[in-house]
């Protein structure tokens, strides 16, 4: 809705960075509204100050977009650097199943809201944006963010942007999409869509094996984490992603040619019109060393991507990170343990259940922390007993095998795998659901 320059536009003299945006791309997030009235125009404002405070304002009406839009205004809401344009229309038809929910899918009418986020921080006011919403709103089934084409239910709107102080995590800012032809047999392309909101270019991976697609995931979402806090080096330089781990940036322009028309990524999967979300300003992720030989035979980090698949690997994350995730993973102890618990004797085949935990060593900086993996043996209140599985890189004092009693204000994360899945903090309620429904199926079947 917004009159603002295209990401796709590259600023005259900025040749310097070759990875900047004219203008962030627009964050637009959409509403179902499940009344059978349409929202008003008074009716929005008088929520959002119930909500937010009396400090929201309403500016001038603008022109709407389209001939459907039943109102549009431009609204200040405090925190939020941009004006923020509101708006109603007709929904949309979903496709039946679409969200799971036919509540959600009769919804009639839209609530519509878009702006530009904070440069300087985008998490937070893309978080702002979000709870002033579905918090003005309590009744609004699901919110679909448009840049990334991700629906965020009800649910899930409470536990990460309406539930206490913890932010959500970064992720939420983009979405990893994966093309693959022939499906599950072929290599697969690795995209990002939703960081030209944060004013940062969209990240892929290229030629990427289908057995590596997951760890590989993880790396484009590490290197996409680290990009809102820092600078990303120009192409073929080295960008450090962990210790002794680097890979090199390339735009998309510059890696195609060595890529067959069949592949997906290559040339003719981006030719369609100039507005193509595929062209514009995307960073392909190589191999460090391929970029000094030109190789085309292997253009993607398979190094690290195969040590991140066999746990060989510890990325980088940003100290917010760190920080977020900590304070979920202490918040949940109490369902790690009852997990644990539950589970009687020596742990069954296909489960296994990990905590991380930040180690200082007294050469580093106290803000410097290794954090490292631990098999849980046993509880006792808020300590646990746990295994080193890896051999750390910076804390001498403690090898591979040890095990050590850990203190729960330690704990940076931890992760519990089952036969049905893997569960970390953000999915505690979903873990406690499923090891009962594991425990049923076992005592059936018993």
């Amino acid at each position: 809705m917004a009159d603002v320059s295209s990401p796709l536009d590259t600023l005259v003299g900025l040749q310097s960075d070759p990875w900047a945006l004219a203008e962030p791309e627009p964050t637009t997030l959409i509403a179902l509204w499940p009344h059978a009235q349409p929202p008003r125009m008074t009716e929005v404002q008088a929520a959002l100050r119930r909500f937010i405070g009396d400090d929201v304002t309403v500016g001038d009406e603008p022109p709407a977009a389209e001939d459907s839009v039943l109102w549009t205004a431009v609204f200040e809401l405090p925190a939020l650097p941009r004006p923020v344009i509101i708006w109603s229309e007709p929904a949309k038809p979903l496709p039946p199943g679409e969200l799971d929910d036919p509540q959600a899918e009769a919804c009639k009418w839209v609530l519509g809201a878009e702006t530009v986020l904070d440069g300087n921080d985008t998490l937070s006011s893309y978080t702002r944006l979000v709870r002033a919403v579905a918090g003005s709103f309590q009744d609004i089934p699901a919110i679909l963010d448009v840049n990334c084409t991700r629906w965020h239910l009800r649910h899930d709107i409470n536990r990460l942007f309406l539930c206490g102080d913890i932010e959500p995590p970064a992720e939420v800012l983009w979405i990893i999409h994966v093309v693959q032809k022939p499906a599950e047999t072929g290599t697969a392309w690795l995209h990002t869509h939703g960081l030209w909101r944060c004013g940062r270019p969209e990240l892929e991976l290229l030629q990427i094996p289908g057995e590596c697609i997951g760890p590989a995931c993880e790396l484009l979402g590490a290197i996409a984490e680290l990009s809102l806090d820092e600078p990303l080096p120009g192409p073929g330089e080295p960008l450090e992603v962990g210790r002794e781990l680097a890979v090199t940036l390339q735009p998309w322009q510059e890696v195609v040619t060595h890529l067959k028309s069949d592949i997906p990524g290559s040339i003719t999967s981006r030719q369609a019109d100039a507005d193509n979300p595929h062209q514009g300003i995307r960073a392909v992720i190589c191999e460090l060393k391929s970029q000094e030989t030109r190789r085309a035979t292997q253009l993607w980090p398979k190094d690290i991507v195969l040590k991140v698949q066999r746990h060989e690997a510890a990325l980088y994350r940003s100290q917010r990170a760190t920080d977020r995730q900590a304070a979920r993973a202490q918040a949940t102890w109490s369902k790690l343990i009852a997990a644990f618990s539950s589970v009687p004797g020596r742990t069954p085949p296909g489960w296994s259940f990990l905590i991380k935990a930040g180690f200082a060593d007294e050469d580093l900086k106290p803000t410097n922390r290794e954090h490292l993996w631990f098999e849980l043996l046993r509880v006792n209140g808020d300590r646990a007993e746990g295994r080193l599985i890896n051999q750390p890189a910076t804390v001498p004092r403690l090898n591979e095998g040890d095990a050590i009693w850990i203190d729960a204000a330690i704990v940076t994360d931890w992760r519990v795998c089952t036969p049905i899945g893997d569960f970390g903090p953000d999915e505690a309620a979903a873990m406690s659901q499923a090891i009962d429904e594991l425990k049923s199926k076992a005592a059936v079947s018993s």
